[in-house]
């Protein structure tokens, strides 16, 4: 019986614990975040106060993922269509060039087919005009009996009927040629309405692909319209999400001075260029090269500003840090690990680990160093947030001016040289 009644309280407690779950994923799942994103975008930025309203916050945050993945699914379709639509525009363009050409030849065609016309009307008023100047001769013979004096000048009466033939036939091959120049020039105006109709059937069905390929410009450069703006929400959600449980490190002690990010390595590149056994080009950082694995160091006291993979720096993260009250700012690339995006960071803490990711020939970490002059550390992360540009507007070749904001050759900057083992 005991058994019983404790079987009975489990089952209770179970489902309490489940009507509870089910009422307090309602209650989350009912928050509509959409009607006031700034509410709680100004709540869950600080990790105090997203720590504070955590369920609340996660399911915000879920919320902006969720608007960036669909976002991202929505310039995925749009590529897609745009490609379909570039293709269909391809297709028809080449059909319209087929449609000119058929055209042109039918322009031709009937070109020549008037000349041929022209032609035998000319063959028939020739004819016709043969025909009369002899009947006006053989008038003027008449007047004088030389037809009869033709006929009767005949030695028998086979000669006759002969003459009588001869005179028949001249008369009745003139008929014939006539008609044969009739027929002739009724075929050759048939074959003109023919061509005249089918040219205008090309450019009837000309003028209506024309109008398509109009539309299908209109519709490519309303689905580039959409993506650009899907592409503007993307960088919208991902800054918001970049600006959620975020630490305040704008207290964080300044360093006294900068320790080289690696303890060991070997200066396999340094700035402004590579070497030339390795093209010469630009290169704004220095190479530090050692094992897979080797741990990276904070330099000094900072925040991690940013973490990514890409522009042929594979795995990177742009560090913050404060020395002798100015802001340095400096970028680490073809990482293997890095810390977490907001961390806090102490001079000296391990924060990445040295990898061979992106445009990489073998384990090293591409370092660059901005110097941010008369800049407060709080000053800087805030740039970066408005923009998201690690480069803060030096491009990937820009020096700048020391003055206010400058790229530093990374070399110079921790005391090292091309080749140098340490």
């Amino acid at each position: 019986m005991l058994k019983k009644k404790k079987a009975i309280l489990f089952y209770c407690a179970i489902l309490f614990f489940v009507v509870l779950m089910f009422i307090h994923l309602n209650t989350f799942a009912a928050i509509d975040y959409a009607s006031n994103e700034s509410y709680y975008q100004k709540l869950c930025n600080k990790r105090s106060s997203y720590n504070a309203n955590k369920s609340v916050c996660v399911g915000y945050e879920n919320y902006l993922k969720n608007k960036k993945s669909a976002s991202k699914k929505a310039q995925s379709d749009l590529k897609t269509q745009i490609e379909e639509t570039k293709g269909d525009i391809a297709d028809l363009t080449g059909l319209i060039q087929k449609q000119t050409k058929l055209i042109e030849d039918k322009k031709a065609d009937i070109a020549e087919t008037e000349s041929e016309i022209k032609q035998t009307e000319e063959d028939i008023k020739n004819l016709e005009d043969d025909i009369l100047q002899r009947l006006a001769l053989m008038q003027q013979m008449d007047s004088e009996n030389f037809v009869i004096d033709f006929l009767m000048s005949s030695q028998s009466i086979d000669d006759f009927l002969t003459k009588v033939d001869g005179v028949n036939a001249i008369n009745d091959a003139n008929k014939e040629v006539i008609n044969d120049l009739d027929y002739a020039k009724k075929q050759l105006k048939t074959k003109k309405t023919e061509l005249v109709k089918s040219k205008k059937d090309l450019e009837s069905a000309q003028a209506e692909q024309k109008t398509m390929l109009k539309e299908y410009y209109s519709k490519e450069s309303e689905l580039f319209q959409k993506l650009q703006a899907e592409q503007k929400n993307n960088a919208v959600y991902n800054k918001m999400l970049n600006n959620i449980n975020v630490n305040d490190i704008t207290g964080q002690a300044s360093s006294k001075g900068f320790i080289l990010p690696v303890k060991h390595a070997v200066v396999t590149a340094a700035a402004w260029y590579y070497p030339i056994d390795f093209g010469g080009g630009w290169h704004p950082g220095v190479d530090l090269a050692n094992n897979w694995g080797t741990p990276i160091y904070a330099s000094a006291n900072g925040v991690i500003l940013a973490t990514g993979s890409g522009y042929g720096y594979g795995n990177y993260m742009v560090a913050a840090y404060q020395v002798g009250g100015s802001t340095y700012t400096m970028l680490y690339g073809h990482l293997q690990k890095y810390a977490n995006y907001g961390s806090t960071i102490k001079q000296g803490q391990v924060i990445a680990y040295m990898g061979s990711t992106g445009n990489s020939t073998g384990p090293h970490v591409h370092v660059e160093v901005i110097k941010h002059t008369n800049q407060s550390l709080k000053t800087v992360i805030n740039q970066f947030k408005s923009t998201g540009d690690f480069y803060f507007g030096l491009g990937y070749t820009g020096i700048g001016s020391c003055s206010s904001v400058c790229r530093l050759k990374p070399h110079v900057f921790f005391g090292l040289s091309y080749g140098q083992s340490f």
